[in-house]
């Protein structure tokens, strides 16, 4: 089946500037009107749209490892709640 998802450079950008925050495929493919099929297929055939892909992914993927490490290493508040109402918080990592 011939590939009709329409390139344009402003979804191209909108693709990868989600990708350089989530390393998520799917997810930037959706958020830029694009099929996921037909990333895949343009990074495949495309050097450049690859290269721009490979630098996007990397920035998504650090950002998720930093949060994964601030998470770890200071954790988040979680609040304690009692009859409805905040009481306090626990420290949760």
């Amino acid at each position: 089946m011939a590939n009709r998802t329409k390139r344009t450079p402003k979804k191209d950008e909108k693709f990868l500037a989600h990708l350089a925050t989530t390393a998520d495929v799917t997810a930037s493919a959706k958020a830029a009107g694009y099929s996921r099929r037909s990333v895949y297929e343009w990074k495949e055939k495309d050097e450049a749209w690859r290269d721009s892909w490979e630098q996007a992914w990397h920035l998504g993927v650090d950002a998720l490892e930093e949060e994964a490490l601030r998470r770890g290493v200071e954790g988040f508040l979680e609040p304690v709640w009692y009859n409805g109402e905040i009481v306090g918080h626990r420290r949760k990592y």
